[in-house]
Parts: structure tokens; sequence; C-alpha cells
């Protein structure tokens, strides 16, 4: 039986289950039960049921008129075009004009069903909180917040899949749990846990919820390996003013801790003792703590919507109205300490010579002929050059190694039938650009470095569009602003040398990094959508990655991550700058340099100056001299 025989077969079992549960419209996202961007495999529900292999959707389902969507955003809308031919799924272009949200789309299929009850279902584990508040708010906007009811314990899909024999389910994770030390953390979870009680104290809170896994990771110092390429695991956390207790899934793996489980007194400066049980008695601990009425504080931005409703019910009953604020774990987490900061130095210190080692090899022995590589082969080179760097512990996602039109696909990743064969580029209309956009985690940190190199001879358009991305890039890492400023109002600054040429590009142009943790983290973001993120403050770090994609030739992306530093502080306020981490060469074959302005060079020969002092010494001879000739182009002198 073939895919799209296989995907027609579930869909049918899945409206016959709809019929039978009386749901109108199934919601199902891309998501797990802690609301983590990146899922372990057995949350994939969508690729199960569409085969769309992206790490953001989310599919509807309507019973009506059997109509199937599955929305993505601007990174996917190619991929996404390709893995859904022929399945009878629409895809749906989120942020294109026409295109309704999800929220939007539910909200008009209920108001314009004719139905008196119109019934939306979804599993209560997997839906957000906020996700469900805003959509009850848009079915009011439409007149339909009557005679809608929420199926929110129900799981259709998941069902099916736990039955089907031939595509069986993988099991739910439990990988081990290893510990961070303070010389890597900067801070014993004692005193971070000191901290998040004096706040839980501050807004007269028993108890704190917490469900997002980074959050639960970064605040006990213990990283995990439950989802692929993000150092987290499976868990659940209720924080009081005596103990913590983590309620995990020990699974079958004997080295995993499990319960009963009580962390050395001494880490915790006598803060209280932390304990675990099993993953499965979360909701039945968290029921029972509520309906004791104690006060408890949960993030409704950051729990699902059985969380919100065990709680809420709970504190409807015994009269005790909950704590509803952001988590200040995620402000706390994003704005790194003075260790974490300069322990992310020394990574990209290790990252920037296995990519610069990487690019030499390309360079040198790919381009003569010398050496043959196809996409994935330069993958497993690198990854090789990034093993051998101390304290190198795996990719902190999955690698984008994207050559000629495959650079077009924001979030292109290659198996064994796309791959293409690397050459020099005259074998089709194209530069023989090679987009190379990974990353690793190191114990001293987390990476996320795009650079995109020339193996072609690139055509004066081309040259002009890198030099373009180049310049947003340089500029604004070079930007001045007050602590506080939404990275929504920094977006223009790499986009401006681009809008010039009347060109764009689809996807936000930085996002935060986690310290030994997700490869994206919040709250703080620079994207021209970006709404109500919370503004950038010293400490915090981001990526920078402007680009340019034409559909069907090539893709140029070049990112740094930075770290924002105070630079002055006077009467108006304290101000902030970006201090670059990455330390790569850029390519200097793609750069003209007549459209780069005076200052624009100085900032590249400053830049290259900094990787050859660093990254020089910790290269052979033949690699050295390269690098130097790669700095000498971009005027910077050994």
């Amino acid at each position: 039986m073939g895919k799209k025989e296989i995907r027609t077969e579930i869909l049918e079992k899945l409206f016959g289950k709809m019929r039978k549960q009386g749901v109108d419209l199934l919601l199902i996202p891309m998501g797990d039960y802690h609301g983590s961007e990146y899922i372990s495999d057995y949350f994939k529900q969508i690729r199960y049921l569409t085969g769309f292999t992206g790490s953001a959707a989310t599919v509807t389902v309507c019973a009506e008129n059997r109509e199937v969507l599955l929305f993505t955003d601007g990174r996917y809308f190619l991929q996404a075009e390709k893995e859904l031919r022929g399945s009878g799924i629409k895809l749906m272009k989120c942020g294109n004009a026409g295109v309704p949200t999800v929220k939007e789309y539910i909200s008009i299929k209920a108001a314009t069903s004719g139905l008196k009850q119109y019934c939306i279902g979804f599993d209560g584990r997997l839906v957000s909180a906020l996700f469900v508040s805003e959509l009850m708010e848009s079915l009011k906007e439409k007149g339909r917040q009557k005679g809608i009811r929420l199926a929110a314990d129900i799981d259709p899909l998941g069902e099916i899949w736990n039955a089907d024999e031939e595509n069986p389910r993988p099991c739910l994770p439990a990988e081990p749990i290893w510990e961070l030390r303070k010389n890597f953390t900067g801070l014993e979870r004692g005193r971070k846990l000191a901290s998040l009680r004096a706040r839980m104290r501050e807004e007269g809170a028993e108890i704190f919820v917490i469900s997002a896994l980074d959050e639960i990771a970064w605040l006990f110092n213990l990283r995990g390996n439950d989802i692929d390429y993000n150092p987290v695991f499976l868990s659940y956390a209720l924080i009081t003013e005596k103990d913590a207790r983590l309620f995990l899934n020990t699974g079958d793996y004997p080295r995993r801790m499990i319960t009963p489980m009580l962390f050395d007194n001494d880490a915790l400066n006598a803060e209280g003792k932390i304990f675990a049980q099993p993953y499965s008695e979360f909701f039945k601990v968290l029921k029972k703590q509520a309906e004791s009425g104690k006060k408890i504080w949960y993030d409704p931005g950051a729990v699902s919507y059985l969380v919100k409703e065990s709680i809420e019910k709970a504190a409807g009953k015994s009269g005790v109205p909950a704590v509803t604020k952001a988590s200040p774990i995620k402000l706390i987490k994003a704005i790194k300490n003075n260790t974490e900061i300069e322990n992310e130095r020394q990574a990209h210190i290790y990252d920037g010579v296995a990519l610069t080692k990487l690019i030499y090899w390309l360079k040198t022995e790919v381009r003569s002929g010398k050496a043959a590589a196809d996409e994935l082969s330069v993958a497993e080179k690198l990854k090789s050059l990034r093993a051998s760097q101390p304290s190198y512990l795996g990719e902190s996602f999955a690698p984008i190694i994207a050559y000629a039109h495959h650079g077009a696909i924001v979030h292109y990743e290659a198996d064994e039938k796309s791959r293409l064969k690397i050459d020099d580029g005259k074998g089709g209309e194209h530069a023989g650009f090679l987009l190379m956009d990974t990353g690793a985690h190191y114990l001293e940190g987390t990476t996320d470095v795009t650079r995109t190199v020339v193996l072609g001879k690139p055509s004066e358009v081309e040259k002009r569009n890198y030099t373009a991305v180049l310049a947003g890039n340089m500029r604004l890492s070079d930007a001045v602003f007050k602590e506080g400023t939404p990275g929504n109002r920094l977006d223009i600054i790499a986009r401006e040398p681009l809008y010039r040429l009347g060109l764009d590009f689809n996807h936000g142009t930085g996002h935060g990094v986690g310290y030994l943790l997700n490869v994206h983290e919040g709250p703080q973001n620079i994207s021209i959508r970006g709404k109500n993120e919370h503004g950038l403050m010293a400490g915090m770090i981001c990526s920078d990655e402007p680009g340019f994609y034409l559909d069907g030739k090539y893709g140029i992306r070049l990112e740094n991550l930075v770290c924002c530093r105070e630079m002055f502080k006077n009467s108006y306020g304290s101000f902030l700058g970006f201090e670059i981490l990455t330390l790569v060469p850029f390519d200097p074959e793609a750069v003209d340099f007549d459209e780069l302005s005076e200052h624009d060079r100085q900032l590249l020969s400053d830049y290259h100056r900094r990787v050859l002092k660093i990254i020089g010494p910790e290269l052979s001879k033949e690699e050295r001299t390269w690098l130097a000739g790669i700095c000498h182009a971009f005027g910077a002198e050994s």
C-alpha cells in the first residue's frame, strides 16, 4: 500500500471516530504536552496523518465537508507543497493575504455551520490554554459564543495510531537525565529555587506549576535527551515553599533517575528537598493540591488547556483564585549570567574552528574535485569536525545543508533521495551556492550559525543579493538601542539593504537561544511580525539571520549569534549593543564590495580581524594561511 493510500485510510478512520464522538471540527496541533517547538516521535501525529515533516503546523479536520487543512508558516511553504501533493489536504500559507489564522478559520466554520450545537474537539493535553482562550474570543467576535461545545478529552487520531500495527506508534521517551554543574550554569539550583520562591511570595502563591521543559531543565540544572537536538526531558514540576516535585517518565532505562529521588542537600543550600514522582501521577497530584485551597500560580501561555482546567475547576470549588501570570523563569533564563556568557564565547570558538575547517575543505578539496561530497556527506563532515572539539555533545537542530535550488527551501533537510552532489556550480543556472545552517551543543553552550559559500562563479545579480544580505547582517549587529527596545523595531535594519533592491525574506530575523537548551527560546525575538515580545535586555542572546531565496534557483542566509551588552548609561537610560559571538568568515567571492558603504567595509574588516586573531591559532598552517587570505580580502590584516 502506497503512502497516499495509507493517508486516505487513516483519514477515513478519523472521520468515522469523529462521527461517533459527535465532533464537527477536530483540531490537531503540532506539539507535545508541554508546548515544545520540537517534539519526540511519540507526538508526531501530523506527520503520521499527512506526511508533512516540518516542525511547525496545525491541522484542522472538518466533518461537514470532509475538509482537511494544514496551516504552516513561510519557512515551510515549499516543503509542505511537495509533501502534501496528491494527498487531498489543502495547504494554508499563514501570513499570506487572504489566508485566515487557525482561530479565524475555526470561528468562521462554527459561525456559518448552521448547527445549533457545534462541537470542537481536541486533546486538551496538546492544545495550549492561551490558544483556547483566544479561540473563544474569536468565536465571540463572530457572534458564535453560544452553542459551542469543547470536547477537550478526546484523542481520536492517537487512538488510531496506537492501534496501527503496520505503522506502530513509538513509546514515550525516557532517556537518561544528567546534571549540569555550577561552573557551566553559574548558579546552583538552590539559588534559582530561592529566587522563584521569592517571586511566589510576592504574588501570594503557595504552589508554582511548571510545564515548559526548558524551564524545568534550567531551574534544576538538569539535562536530558527526550527530544532530538533539545537536551530536555519529559516532566512537570510543582514548587512549594518547602519542597519541589518532579514528575518524570521513568520508562525502561536503568540509568534514568527514578523514584524515589532525593538530590543532595548541599547543592540546595537548605532551600528544601526535591523529590521525583511518576509522570503519570501529575494530574492526580495537581488536582489534589488545587482542591486543598492553596493558591496556585500557572502561566496560561505555557500550560495546556487540561492543566488550566484542572486548576480552575478545583479553584472554583475552593474559592481560591489562581495566579495567572507569565512564568518569571522565562525571562530570568533568557538573561544569561556572566558565567554563561563567558562559556558561550568559548563554545563559539570551538564551533568557529570546526566551521572554518569545513569551509576550507569545501573551497580547496571539494571545489577542485579532489574530494567528492553531497549534502549529506557535508553534514557528516561538519559533525565529525565538531565532535573533535572539546565538550561537544551533539547537534542543536537537524542540519540544513542545501545546495543550489535546495537553498530556496528555508528549512530543507536532505535525505538519500533528495541529496544533491556538490559540484563547481557550472552545471546549472546558479552560482553553486551552498547554504549551511547548523548548530551544536557544547557544555559551554549552544550555537546556531549559517554561512552561504560559493563553489562556482556568481553572477553580478547573485553577488548583489549576497552583499545585501551580508550588509543587513552586519548593520543589525552594529545597532545601538535603548534597553527594553522590542526586537520588531530593529528588524528593519537587517531588511533595509534588501528593501532597496525590492527584495525581502519570509521569516523572522532573529530568535533567542538557550544555554545548552533549546536553540529557539523566548521571550525575545527580532521579527517584523513580532507582537508583544519582551524588549531586549543585557545578557540576552539572539540570532541575526537575514536571507534571500529565489525559488528553484538558490538561497542565501547569513547568521551570527549576538549577545546584548550594555554600551553606556546616561540621563536618557541604558543603551545596549550587540557582541558578535559567532567566529566564522564570510565568503568574499560572493561580495560586491562596491555595493558596501565605507562603514560596512569597516565592520567586516573588524569582524574578520577578530576571526583571524581568535580562530587562526587553532588551525593548521595551510588552513591559517587560507583564512588570512579570506580576511585580507575583507581588509583585515593579520
